[in-house]
């Protein structure tokens, strides 16, 4: 039976992407995965304020969708793009949940996620739900709790800087490869584009020149 192997991050931070790379390897398998699995934190919010509360399954119907794999890789790939609001905060109970699992720990610079979240409302018709502040707030909490994750346990979680991975893939993939056992695929660059949104890579080039 296969692992489960999580990536996580604010939406518009690089997960997409990031889950892709992994999936280059034969010995990771993906396991589509479009919703928080774990208790919604924020409904007391927002029924308080008239909003609507979508249905979610619960951390058991979830965690028997994803071990009831029985492929031949050594790897579930399950990724989780992070809403921006307080259930966003609750993927470290995954840590707990899931020993066995581990965690590619996905953050990009919190105003071009911003910036590339809000465009991206507006050509839906929609709009942020919050400030620019509060929104960059939230990302930094997650970055700081991600960071934190990593550190204490560096054998089960690597941090991924999006503005990193997009300038050298396959320097920043290699110690995921090593986390997860496999061997490691080259000429992961091939698959990076430039984000069309934000200015972050020119400020991270800049320092690193």
């Amino acid at each position: 039976m296969s692992r489960p192997l999580f990536v996580i991050g604010p939406q518009r931070a690089g997960t997409t992407i990031t889950a892709r790379l992994l999936t280059l390897s034969p010995r990771v398998g993906p396991c589509h995965l479009g919703y928080c699995p774990y208790d919604r934190w924020d409904i007391a919010a927002l029924a308080e304020i008239g909003g609507q509360i979508a249905e979610q399954p619960l951390m058991a119907g979830f965690e028997s969708m994803l071990r009831s794999r029985t492929a031949l890789d050594d790897w579930t790939l399950a990724k989780l793009a992070l809403p921006a609001s307080v259930e966003g905060l609750g993927w470290v109970r995954l840590v707990d949940r899931f020993s066995d699992a581990c965690f590619v720990l996905v953050h990009r610079d919190a105003h071009d996620t911003y910036d590339s979240w809000s465009k991206l409302a507006y050509l839906a018709g929609g709009g942020p739900l919050w400030p620019k502040s509060v929104h960059g707030a939230f990302l930094e909490q997650v970055g700081e709790t991600q960071r934190d994750v990593a550190a204490a346990l560096p054998g089960r979680c690597v941090f991924v800087s999006f503005e990193s991975l997009v300038t050298d893939a396959d320097s920043v993939f290699g110690p995921v490869w090593q986390m997860l056992d496999v061997p490691p695929v080259a000429g992961l660059g091939a698959y990076m584009k430039p984000p069309v949104h934000g200015r972050a890579l020119e400020r991270h080039a800049g320092s690193i020149g």
